[in-house]
């Protein structure tokens, strides 16, 4: 009689045969010859990298907004003065004869800007160095780009020509704004925090007929409007006030929303409903 086998050994045999299987798949059939380990990284990019990476190709180096954020000093004045300090592996931070500063990629060759992927005008490049660190997210160096001489011409068509180099690197910085040099640099002084301070929407207008006024030949004319009256500024006298309005032809039920606030910053709401008929 052939004596059962115990479970342990039973699990040991099945570990090994399952141990067995998965070191043969590292082995081709043929040359026996182990693969070695693969790696797979992805970014998460956002529409906008995606569109500056189409047109000039992956960056070679990339720093991360949150890194120039956590290398800022208090005197430092925008993101090339922490860059020079900290980041001269990445970029390499110059003072033009006109002096403000601007950045060249490590292989020294002309180096332009987009930031949210728009191309900054050579007129605006003085305004780079304002950007803070705050208002960044990352800062990507694609060197030797694709099609640059076009995007050059693009971008300084007075420099534009047979002459103008064809071979260069592109800076892509991208904001929180998402908006470009024009948003970018919108808060330059250090004095001052990103506060959001809430305050009251302009007053919208709507169009609201004078029948005394109108013209014969629009007085026939239905009125279908949706929105009957709309006065955004109505000032009380001991809590009262007089308003006066045309209803439309549209006959049922119609709400009022009432709105106020008084000059300590009490807010009052008020809903009613009143009925037109033909």
């Amino acid at each position: 009689m052939v004596p059962q086998i115990q479970e342990s050994n039973a699990v040991f045999v099945e570990k090994t045969v399952e141990k067995n299987k998965i070191e043969n798949d590292f082995f081709s059939l043929g040359a026996n010859i182990a693969l070695d380990k693969v790696v797979v990284t992805l970014r998460n990019l956002t529409p906008t990298q995606q569109k500056v990476i189409n047109r000039f190709g992956e960056p070679d180096k990339i720093i991360e907004g949150t890194d120039i954020k956590e290398k800022e000093k208090n005197w430092s004045s925008g993101i090339f003065d922490i860059i020079h300090f900290n980041f001269h592996d990445k970029l390499i931070i110059k003072t033009s004869n006109r002096g403000y500063k601007y950045a060249v990629a490590l292989n020294g060759m002309v180096t332009l800007v987009v930031i949210d992927s728009i191309p900054v005008p050579s007129f605006q490049y003085q305004n780079i160095q304002h950007i803070q660190a705050d208002q960044v997210t990352s800062i990507e160096v694609i060197e030797f780009a694709k099609s640059f001489k076009r995007f050059y011409c693009e971008t300084i068509p007075e420099a534009c020509g047979p002459a103008s180099s064809s071979r260069g690197n592109v800076i892509a910085i991208y904001t929180k704004a998402g908006k470009g040099i024009y948003g970018a640099y919108a808060r330059e002084s250090k004095s001052l925090g990103e506060i959001n301070i809430p305050v009251f929407s302009e007053s919208r207008e709507f169009y609201a007929p004078t029948y005394n006024t109108l013209p014969a030949q629009d007085d026939a004319l239905p009125d279908l409007r949706a929105l009957i009256h709309w006065q955004p500024i109505l000032e009380t006298i001991d809590g009262k006030a007089i308003t006066s309005f045309y209803n439309a032809d549209i006959t049922g039920e119609i709400m009022v929303v009432v709105e106020a606030i008084t000059e300590n910053g009490n807010v009052g709401y008020k809903e009613y409903v009143y009925n037109v008929n033909e």
